[in-house]
Parts: structure tokens; C-alpha cells; sequence
């Protein structure tokens, strides 16, 4: 006798799909992707709280228009792989790549904003394109073969977000401007060993000039954390350059100047990451040598409350999240 055993979830299937008018789709069923969905130029997609996105194998999503989405805490947007359960053993496809190619916001895209959101499992992880814009709130985005986050010459602003877990590294930022406040870049990637940095910075100065004509980069990183396997940020002279890290904890064991500016050296957060669990929760331990480091004068407003809802005031962590694992 065999007992097969087998569950299953109804869905609306989406079969290469591209949204030429405003449209908005809710939580009632999570939508199954394949081959592509694409936002046209002059459309929004608005996701509402709730709503789960589900690619399949080598589809993708493309945004020429707009793309808004409206989770909440305890009721995200989604986008992920379709495959549930776990690979093998106590492993999920939660935490497997390349599950779907990933979500790429086109050039000169404008208008994005995205909301407590999560988007995993891709080949590519989430790229924002030449002069484009989009900023993310409260946002994981993890779990690429690739970035997890690739800018290139765009405008990207990151509040609250975790930006973690990519074979290639957590951010890759070339030109244009990046603002980030209380996030947290880690990568403890499970299945290769980092090829870069955690956060990888290019065309930001003469020296690291490649010659595209467009503006070198101007960054802003305060109340962070860049720390993982690897290294944390990239190698070069920051001397001049508009790259400015102020209140972050580092893995390095550098020192303050003009471009990292009341920085804790050479120190681990302590992550609430057991890797070899394959538990990968970057909230901080309760007895972390990091937890008051955060410059509350630095805690912009869209920052008031974390990815879980927590308020940070009056004594706002550094990184995503102010409270500790359970």
C-alpha cells in the first residue's frame, strides 16, 4: 500500500500578461505567474496588502510604468517562486535562487513605491534601471544568484528595508543616488561563497570613472548595518566623493574620516542567523554591542516604525528591525 499524500491552493493564473491601464489586484487568491508580467508604459499596478505574486521557472517581471504596492505589517505583498514546501529535509524553496528571474524596474520608470514587501528566490534579484525611481519601505529583498539589489544610475531610496542573502553580494550601486536609513545589508548566502562585498559601490569618483558620461554616485547610508560573510564594503578611496556612511556598524576595522562619520567599527550585530538551521533573521540579540548605536536624529519619519511594526522611538536600533527574535 502507498499513501500519497499532496495539498493544494487555488490561484488566478497570469500567462504572460502585460497591464497597458491602471489596474489593482487584491489578496483573495495569490496569482500565479508564467513567462512574464509586464507594466506598460503610462500604467500602474497597484498590489494591495496581502496580495502574493507566485513566478514560475524563468518568468519574470518587467516595469515601464509604475508599480505601487501597499503591504502592511502581518499583511505583505509577496513575490516569489510557486514551489512550496521544502526541497529536501528541513530545507524550503523559500530559501532557494533562481526560482524565477526577478523583478527589473526599466529605464526612466518613475513612480515606484514599494510598501512592506518581499521579494525572493530570483536568478536576478530586484534591479532598478538607468534613471529610474523607486523607493522601498519596509521592504526584504533577498535570496538572489545574483545582487539581491542592483541600482544602476537610478534614484533608490531604502527605509526600514533588509537587503540580504545573494550569491554576487546584498547591494550593487553605480552612479546616481542611493538614500538608505536603518537598513540592513547581510549576506550569509547558503549555497556559494560571496564573490563581493555586502555592499558594492561604482562610477562614484575620477578614479572608478567608466566613462558613461553620467553623474557619479551620491549615497547616503545612516543608522545601518553592513555585516556578513565576506567583506562589508567596497575597496577604494572615498576621498571627495558625494558617499557618505554616518551611524553604521561595520564589519571592517577601519576608522572615522569624512565619508564615515560616527561609524562602530569591527563589530558584529549579532544576527539571530543560524545558518546551519537555515534560520536567517537579521534582528538583532538582545545583548548586541550594536543596539543603542543608531542616531535618533538621523531616524527620518517614514522610519518611525519597523517591518514588523514596531515603533523605534524613543531609542531607535541601528539596521531593518527594533525588536529581537522571540
Amino acid at each position: 500500500t502507498v499513501v500519497l499524500k499532496a495539498s493544494g491552493q487555488d490561484v488566478v493564473r497570469k500567462n504572460g500578461v502585460e497591464v497597458m491601464s491602471d489596474e489593482t489586484w487584491d489578496a483573495t487568491y495569490p496569482y500565479q505567474i508564467f513567462d512574464s508580467l509586464v507594466v506598460a508604459h503610462g500604467a500602474t499596478l497597484r498590489l494591495l496588502p496581502g496580495t502574493k505574486l507566485c513566478f514560475h521557472d524563468k518568468s519574470y517581471m518587467r516595469v515601464y510604468g509604475s508599480l505601487v504596492t501597499e503591504g502592511v505589517p502581518g499583511a505583505w505583498v509577496e513575490m516569489a517562486g510557486d514551489r512550496m514546501g521544502n526541497v529536501v529535509g528541513g530545507i524550503p524553496f523559500d530559501l532557494m535562487a533562481s526560482q524565477w528571474d526577478g523583478l527589473h524596474i526599466a529605464p526612466e520608470s518613475s513612480g515606484n513605491r514599494l510598501s512592506h514587501t518581499i521579494v525572493r528566490n530570483t536568478v536576478g534579484g530586484v534591479l532598478v534601471d538607468s534613471l529610474a525611481e523607486a523607493d522601498f519601505l519596509n521592504c526584504r529583498i533577498r535570496n538572489s544568484a545574483g545582487y539581491a539589489l542592483s541600482a544602476r544610475y537610478a534614484g533608490v531610496r531604502l527605509v526600514g528595508c533588509e537587503v540580504a542573502d545573494a550569491s554576487l553580494g546584498a547591494l550593487s550601486a553605480t552612479g546616481g543616488v542611493i538614500e538608505a536609513n536603518h537598513c540592513t545589508f547581510a549576506n550569509y548566502y547558503l549555497f556559494t561563497a560571496p564573490r563581493g562585498p555586502v555592499v558594492q559601490i561604482y562610477h562614484y569618483s575620477p578614479g572608478s570613472d567608466d566613462s558613461s558620461g553620467l553623474p557619479y554616485l551620491k549615497a547616503s547610508i545612516t543608522n545601518s548595518i553592513l555585516y556578513g560573510l565576506g567583506t562589508d564594503f567596497s575597496v577604494g578611496d572615498l576621498s571627495g566623493t558625494d558617499v557618505v556612511l554616518r551611524s553604521c556598524v561595520m564589519k571592517s576595522a577601519g576608522r572615522d574620516d569624512e565619508n564615515f562619520i560616527n561609524c562602530m567599527w569591527d563589530t558584529d550585530p549579532m544576527y539571530a542567523v543560524v545558518r546551519e538551521k537555515y534560520i536567517f533573521d537579521y534582528r538583532l540579540a538582545d545583548v548586541s554591542p550594536a543596539l543603542s548605536h543608531a542616531d535618533a536624529s538621523l531616524t527620518l519619519p517614514d522610519a518611525a516604525v519597523d517591518f514588523w511594526g514596531c515603533p523605534r522611538f524613543p531609542a531607535p536600533r541601528p539596521g531593518a528591525y527594533q525588536n529581537s527574535p522571540e
